[in-house]
């Protein structure tokens, strides 16, 4: 399934979305919940106020290219080995994630947290070390 040029926000809940290409995409305020995104592909896409809840990735990788993801919400998600290159993950909350083996380069990380910690201070703090 790819999605491409559109604006419409949209609910996907309980939605097969695996190796789904999101491209060019508004997908603003949308919801993915209990929703399977394993292999899925976002780039170039506008996902600020998202919530993904519940979702499967299967030991898949998802894909964030150039993706805003800022004040989006992760909960009970597997994220692991998830890439996200050259993102916006500023105020984005994530509690109860797995983020095994997740790489993250290139991102706006502030005021994200993890589990109610702010990312920035857990930076700080392995730096000190």
């Amino acid at each position: 399934m790819t999605f491409s040029n559109t604006k419409d926000t949209i609910a996907a809940n309980g939605a097969d979305l695996s190796s789904s290409t999101f491209h060019d995409v508004n997908l603003s305020g949308a919801t993915f919940d209990d929703v399977n995104l394993s292999g899925a592909a976002f780039h170039n896409v506008n996902l600020a106020n998202v919530r993904i809840s519940g979702a499967n990735v299967a030991n898949d990788t998802i894909a964030a290219n150039h993706a805003d993801l800022s004040s989006s919400t992760f909960h009970d998600v597997n994220l692991s080995g998830a890439v996200f290159d050259d993102v916006s993950l500023s105020g984005a909350t994530f509690h109860n994630v797995n983020l095994a083996n997740v790489r993250i380069s290139g991102a706006n990380l502030a005021g994200m947290t993890i589990d109610g910690a702010l990312v920035t201070d857990l930076f700080a703090a392995y730096r000190r070390q």
